[in-house]
């Protein structure tokens, strides 16, 4: 019999309260075990959260954008594209040349002239068996961080987890450059500093 186990929410879900020793008694995350209840709650949103904090491959897409002339634009940013489809954070916008443009991101992508140019995005990425390893690894400590807090009382575990998490992110970070030649590994912004802050419960 194959050990190997198909990833899904559920099976992420029930690995991360293993993490804190915590028994994840359900077989899907539509019973109404409360282990359930509080991973279907939690779980999609962190996986947005490890999704838009770092620019993973696997996520990755890039799209000719669509002019949009029926919007109103700010003043020094005139040319309007639309959103890509299923976009969860733009990336970058670049010419055909490879300069990066100046944009600013509302409903719709704006810039300060138009020129043939791809808007590099991440995806929302749903199909579990579509996360790279380490992915799926930070959102399992993530969901840990919180489930520690709720199920196990414990500020310490809670942050045991979160500085899993960040480990784990800041070495997918160096990992997921290794995989392009001139691309920074994340969009510019502050990564690590989001990181190093966040945590569930008081330190003191």
């Amino acid at each position: 019999m194959s050990v190997l186990q198909a990833e899904s929410p559920t099976a992420i879900v029930k690995r991360a309260y293993r993490w804190v020793e915590h028994s994840g008694d359900f077989d899907s995350l539509e019973d109404d075990t409360p282990e359930a209840i509080g991973g279907r709650l939690s779980y999609d949103a962190r996986r947005r959260q490890v999704l838009e904090a770092l620019d993973w491959n696997f996520a990755r897409r890039r799209f000719n954008p669509t002019l949009r002339t029926d919007v109103v634009a700010p003043l020094n940013m005139p040319v309007a594209y639309a959103r890509p489809p299923e976009c969860l954070r733009v990336r970058d916008l670049i010419d055909a040349s490879g300069n990066h443009l100046t944009f600013s991101v509302e409903y719709n992508v704006f810039t300060d002239y138009q020129v043939p140019s791809q808007i590099v995005y991440t995806k929302d990425i749903q199909n579990a068996a579509h996360f790279a390893p380490a992915f799926t690894q930070a959102l399992e400590f993530l969901l840990a961080a919180e489930f520690a807090m709720v199920h196990a009382r414990s500020v310490n575990r809670s942050n045991t987890m979160l500085e899993n998490y960040r480990r784990t992110m800041i070495d997918a970070d160096r990992a997921e450059g290794l995989e392009r030649s001139d691309d920074d590994a994340y969009a510019p912004g502050p990564f690590e500093t989001a990181i190093s802050t966040s945590y569930f419960g008081d330190r003191a």
